[in-house]
């Protein structure tokens, strides 16, 4: 939304706002206001969350909140929930929702076959996840190393989500490649030995060329120390099961997703299998 389009009000509101905050420093608001953390602070399912240490107010909260009602808000989270086609350049429903709760909460569905999808693709990760891992342990090499070789949405959630827990990783450790710049490759190879490599390439299309190119890198490398049958060590994680076929992964190493996950949502997805293996 332009600055145009915002009331006149709101804008020089929330324009005074940002001035005194510049002005003003968190331990002054703790000064003031002795029970800031009890306001703003609170616990959900084992996870405390705390805005106290922002400049987050009463004042701010009010304004953002008329703020949200001219802008539409609630009727925009609405449509996202519902299934309607958010995403105006691809014409597609955005239900990522719907895979961090295939039930989704009794929301109305604009188009009920979603559902059975995010049912079907959620207990599809379940058994492959599953079905992997016990290939792994009857494995006479361990795995101690996977390469995670995505880039944007098909890397950095899964990043995000083993870089937050890797306190509890297990012994195997990751990678993740996601520049076309063969330096970052080449690095992550010299630590890696293709007896005990897993490699795990994530693209939508799996016609990502920055992740062909480094895919291709990486079966040449594992040719070059010999292991014509490599391939039984790459995972495509796709929503496009034909492309991946035809790049040479077996079928019982493909993982796919709904097309209607966007990329920058996708660690809900399959794509966060690497991430799954370690943690």
């Amino acid at each position: 939304m332009s600055n145009q389009s915002i009331p006149d009000v709101i804008r020089d509101s929330l324009s005074a706002l940002a001035e005194r905050d510049r002005k003003q420093g968190i331990r002054s608001r703790f000064e003031q206001d002795r029970n800031r953390a009890d306001q703003y602070g609170f616990e959900f399912q084992n996870l405390f969350f705390d805005f106290s240490k922002t400049h987050i107010s009463e004042q701010l909260t009010e304004t953002y909140l008329k703020f949200a009602e001219h802008a539409g808000f609630r009727q925009k989270r609405h449509a996202l929930f519902s299934g309607e086609r958010i995403n105006t350049t691809e014409q597609r429903a955005v239900l990522h929702t719907l895979l961090r709760d295939p039930d989704n909460q009794g929301i109305d569905m604009v188009e009920p076959g979603f559902m059975q999808q995010a049912q079907e693709s959620r207990a599809q990760f379940q058994s492959q996840y599953q079905a992997i891992l016990a290939r792994l342990d009857a494995r006479e090499i361990p795995v101690t190393d996977v390469i995670h070789v995505g880039i944007g949405g098909s890397s950095l959630g899964t990043q995000l989500l083993f870089e937050a827990l890797v306190d509890n990783a297990e012994t195997r450790r990751i990678h993740f490649v996601g520049n076309i710049d063969a330096h970052q490759l080449t690095a992550v190879l010299s630590r890696c030995r293709p007896q005990s490599t897993l490699v795990v390439g994530v693209s939508k299309t799996f016609t990502t060329a920055e992740t062909l190119q480094n895919l291709n890198s990486i079966r040449a490398w594992f040719t070059q120390h010999g292991d014509a049958d490599h391939l039984n060590n790459f995972y495509a994680v796709t929503a496009n099961v034909g492309n991946a076929t035809q790049f040479g992964i077996p079928a019982d190493n493909i993982a796919s997703f709904p097309n209607w996950v966007g990329g920058r949502y996708s660690v809900w997805s399959s794509v966060s299998l690497s991430a799954a293996l370690i943690l």
